[in-house]
């Protein structure tokens, strides 16, 4: 199994699965606050759109350069409404 919950972090080890989901599922939907992807190696689309649901506090970089430089950009996003690659409009104080 690639999660594993460690005193209420939920951590994402090597190549998360499809066969994971339901256990992330159960455990971010429960509300706990942190998931640490400092391991990830691989993540489903299922995976990434758990995460994208439910937008969990992210620890750690994941060792996936893809998902490092596509990923992780998109889950940060503070208004999920705007395309990641859109740059804020002249004069907004967003950054």
């Amino acid at each position: 199994m690639t999660i594993i919950m460690d005193n209420g972090v939920v951590r994402l080890q090597g190549q998360c699965g499809l066969e994971d989901v339901e256990a992330l599922l159960a455990a971010v939907s429960t509300g706990t606050g942190n998931v640490d992807i400092s391991e990830v190696d691989h993540l489903h689309a299922a995976i990434f759109q758990i995460l994208l649901a439910f937008r969990p506090a992210l620890l750690g970089s994941p060792r996936d350069t893809f998902v490092r430089t596509w990923l992780i950009p998109v889950l940060s996003l503070r208004d999920a409404s705007k395309p990641f690659d859109t740059p804020p409009s002249a004069g907004s104080s967003e950054q």
